[in-house]
This record gives C-alpha cells, sequence and structure tokens, in this order.
C-alpha cells in the first residue's frame, strides 16, 4: 500500500524557470527511526499540469538524517504542491521536517521577486543572488556592501552625518 503525505498545498509560488530554483529538503528523525524514511520519493506538482513536473526516488543503500533534493532538470513556473510517498515493508514514514525553498530565476543583472531590480556585480554577466542582489564577483565600481547597493558616495554622506551627531 501506498502512503501519501501532502508537505503543503499552496506554496504560493516555489520554484522557478530553472531547476535551480526548486530546493527540497528532507530531514529525518535522528532519536530513533531513520531507516522509515529510506526509500521515500517526492513529487512536485505545478497547477493546470497533468502528473508531476519533478520526481526524486531515495535509492541510497543507507538511511540519511538530511536529504537534499537538487532538481536534475529545468522546472518552468511555480510549485504549488510537493507530496511524500513510500513503497517499503514497513507502514510507517517517519518526517522530522520538510523545507522546500524556490526563488525566481532572473536573466544577468536582474533581481528581485519580478527581476525589476539591477545587480550591480563586478562581473556584469554575472547572476547575482536573486533575493538580494549580492555578487560572488564582488561589487561593481562605485558600490559596496553585502549587496552591492551601497554607493561610496552615500558611505562618505552616511560618515559625515555621523561625525556631525
Amino acid at each position: 500500500m501506498e502512503k501519501v503525505y501532502i508537505i503543503k498545498s499552496g506554496l504560493g509560488g516555489v520554484g522557478g524557470t530553472d531547476g535551480e530554483g526548486l530546493h527540497p529538503e528532507v530531514w529525518t528523525r535522528r532519536d530513533c527511526c531513520e531507516s522509515r524514511l529510506r526509500g521515500f520519493t517526492l513529487r512536485a506538482f505545478q497547477d493546470g499540469v497533468s502528473g508531476a513536473v519533478y520526481t526524486y526516488t531515495d535509492t541510497a543503500a543507507s538511511a540519511k538524517p538530511v536529504y537534499e533534493v537538487v532538481p536534475t532538470h529545468t522546472i518552468d513556473g511555480p510549485v504549488r504542491t510537493v507530496n511524500i510517498t513510500k513503497r517499503q515493508s514497513s507502514p510507517i514514514l517517519t518526517l522530522c521536517e520538510v523545507l522546500v525553498l524556490g526563488e525566481t530565476v532572473c536573466p544577468a543583472g536582474k533581481f528581485g521577486l519580478n527581476c525589476d531590480r539591477q545587480c550591480n556585480c563586478a562581473d556584469t554577466q554575472e547572476l547575482c543572488f536573486v533575493s538580494t542582489g549580492g555578487c560572488t564577483s564582488g561589487c561593481a565600481p562605485g558600490f559596496t556592501g553585502e549587496d552591492c547597493h551601497t554607493g561610496k558616495c552615500c558611505l562618505l554622506v552616511n560618515a559625515l552625518s555621523s561625525i556631525k551627531s
């Protein structure tokens, strides 16, 4: 018999235009029961699409405390529902936590929920972090900070303001 566990319905658009946008993590109990999760299948579904848009089946020889599931292909559009099923001899599936994260994947030079903000990366072809605008290549000349959005002119003004205070 197959057990189905709906993890979250109505995720509000988890995922993006690229498989990099969807990152499920499945945590099992560490105090007993790790083996109960072994062999599980995780499926991701979208509204208006027949069948799963992504399927992952655990094939590890031994149980893990955390399963990080990284999609192997592009997922077009937001994921709305994730479910976990188990077909093993054990009738019990034990989960500690399921975490599903996703972001919109923006074109190079853009970031934000709707890709409407400009990145300020040293490498203009780099994909900056979609949530913050930060860059692995560092900030473009004239910008600083973790998000590369603080202009050097603004740092000087802020420094002068704090001296006057």
